[in-house]
């Protein structure tokens, strides 16, 4: 049932490849399109998923939808596409603890959280307290339209070093810094033998600079790019779209010898 605070999918029933996302709150106009067509609040409140109201279906937002059109960004974030193969790298699962650094705009600590969750723990670490913030309402949103509690079994800090970590073991950790290799030493003390770091970097130059450094205490290292191309549904002259989100990110993994 759609109730307040939940954000909901409104699908051109004409052309699926249109649709709006919308949070249900206090404004008794939740959408309007081009043609004067107005969907109320009350259309929508207490309704189940499913009902088409003046030509748009009314539907649940999936993951992708929730991360790529509503996600409030301080920070570029991780692509699902992205999150989600590292997720399958890391061999984590609901009583896995994992660390993160830096928590940006809260993509990848949904991810985890998703997987962790209920018995599980994140650490997220993010020194700028308004990136921090942001992060932890995009949970709480997505919480309130999935009816989850991922955020329960995450712990926020702010913080410009790791030493408060070091009585700490954990089972991975994911690192979304230009220069993660200055962290290397902690890993030493924090990370459990044969866990994984995953580290997430744009430019080939940081890669290569990271690559110098991990080969003495990593193993098994990879890096690897995850391409997304998404098609036109329509069966008369389905094709590729015409732009697309292509590099996105280098994912380096190892583990710790």
């Amino acid at each position: 049932m759609i109730q307040y605070g939940k954000v909901v999918k409104i699908v051109d029933t004409r052309d699926s490849n249109k649709f709006y996302l919308r949070k249900i709150g206090n404004n008794p106009k939740v959408f309007e399109d081009h043609k004067g067509n107005v969907i109320k609040l009350d259309d929508i409140v207490n309704q189940d998923y499913g009902k088409i109201i003046k030509g748009y279906f009314i539907a649940k937002p999936s993951l992708d939808d929730f991360v790529l059109y509503y996600w409030k960004r301080k920070t570029q974030i991780i692509y699902p596409k992205d999150a989600s193969y590292i997720i399958s790298k890391m061999d984590i699962n609901y009583n896995s603890k994992v660390l993160e650094i830096a928590t940006g705009s809260g993509v990848m600590t949904l991810f985890l959280s998703k997987n962790l969750f209920p018995y599980g723990k994140i650490v997220s670490i993010e020194k700028n307290y308004e990136f921090l913030k942001n992060s932890v309402q995009n949970i709480i949103d997505f919480d309130k339209t999935f009816d989850t509690n991922y955020l329960s079994v995450v712990e926020f800090f702010t913080a410009d070093n790791l030493d408060f970590l070091k009585c700490v073991k954990f089972d991975g950790v994911v690192l979304d810094l230009p220069n993660p290799e200055f962290l290397l030493d902690y890993f030493e003390v924090i990370l459990k033998p044969a866990s994984f770091m995953v580290c997430v970097l744009p430019t080939v130059n940081q890669v290569i600079s990271l690559l110098e450094k991990i080969r003495k205490n990593f193993v098994d290292i990879s890096v690897e790019e995850i391409i997304v191309r998404k098609y036109k549904t329509n069966p008369e002259r389905m094709r590729p779209f015409d732009t697309m989100v292509a590099h996105t990110t280098y994912i380096i993994s190892a583990k710790k010898m």
